[in-house]
């Protein structure tokens, strides 16, 4: 008979149960992500899952029913014939090098529930899905579609012992990549519009110079309006960006409510990988990695 419990994820707490099952040369696997950690003991189907004590149930129930409408709307398929999700010209690095900048003011431009949109638009999710995700927080919501896209490193101990590694790729990552290329598009053809009113944009976020004319914002508005997306549109102070190593860092002041009710200047603070000199350096990323039997000896 299968056991399964679930634990808050403490690193401490795991590894103490890793070494109770070496020590007594067990068959078990670790299956590893970004939100859970699952160790499963092969001959006794044993199993305990840890789960991040910072995901919230609702981001969890959010990723099923998100899961499960994309499994019965068969939007995996729809994705792959999509012509956006083969178009090469549209990747994950089109951002050009960007050097250190300031503005007193800047105009900041933002898609309101740009993924959710993305799927509700071409019938991924239902209705009542979208609306759940659209009653989240900003994070529960980002949280449980990255989930489309988890990935799970499996370690496989035969009595004691690291004998391989694999990975297994979440089958509807596609439709995760699908939303992040369709957002991506948008805003390059953002920035084409705003042309050298444009400053920089960060996934379904875009900065334009405070002296962007009238009809280039009424431009860019009718585009999303046009794509069935909702937007925000503000003015944010003493915009800074910075750069360390391969991150871009960016912070302003933004009103905001605090605890009263009252809108007061918050400063809000960024740090995004620097997606121009990531693929500079991907090419040598390689040189750096372990090889997989030092890894497997020293695990």
């Amino acid at each position: 008979m299968k056991q399964s419990i679930t634990e808050v994820r403490h690193e401490k707490t795991i590894r103490q149960q890793i070494d109770f099952l070496k020590k007594i040369k067990a068959n078990y696997e670790i299956h590893n992500s970004n939100y859970t950690t699952t160790v499963k003991v092969l001959n006794t189907g044993a199993e305990i899952k840890y789960v991040s004590s910072l995901m919230s149930k609702r981001t969890f129930y959010a990723y099923s029913k998100i899961k499960s409408d994309v499994i019965k709307n068969n939007f995996l398929k729809t994705v792959q014939g999509e012509k956006i999700t083969n178009n090469k010209e549209i990747h994950f690095e089109n951002h050009e090098y960007i050097s250190p900048f300031h503005a007193d003011e800047v105009i900041n431009i933002d898609i309101k529930s740009a993924y959710p949109t993305t799927i509700y638009q071409q019938g991924g999710i239902s209705t009542e899905t979208y609306n759940y995700l659209n009653n989240l927080k900003k994070s529960e919501k980002l949280a449980s579609l990255g989930m489309l896209a988890s990935q799970k490193e499996i370690t496989t101990y035969i009595r004691g012992k690291a004998t391989g590694i694999r990975l297994k790729r979440n089958p509807l990552s596609e439709v995760f990549f699908y939303c992040v290329k369709t957002i991506d598009f948008f805003m390059m053809e953002i920035k084409k519009i705003a042309h050298e009113y444009f400053i920089y944009f960060w996934v379904d976020g875009v900065y334009l110079r405070p002296d962007t004319p009238l009809y280039i914002l009424d431009e860019i508005t009718q585009l999303l309006l046009c794509f069935g997306y909702e937007l925000h549109m503000d003015i944010i102070k003493d915009f800074n960006l910075s750069r360390t190593k391969d991150s871009i860092i960016v912070n302003f002041l933004k009103l905001e409510k605090n605890k009263k009710g009252v809108l007061i200047d918050t400063r809000k603070n960024f740090k995004f990988p620097d997606k121009a000199m990531i693929k500079k350096i991907n090419t040598i990323i390689t040189y750096f990695r372990t090889s997989k039997n030092d890894i497997l000896n020293n695990i």
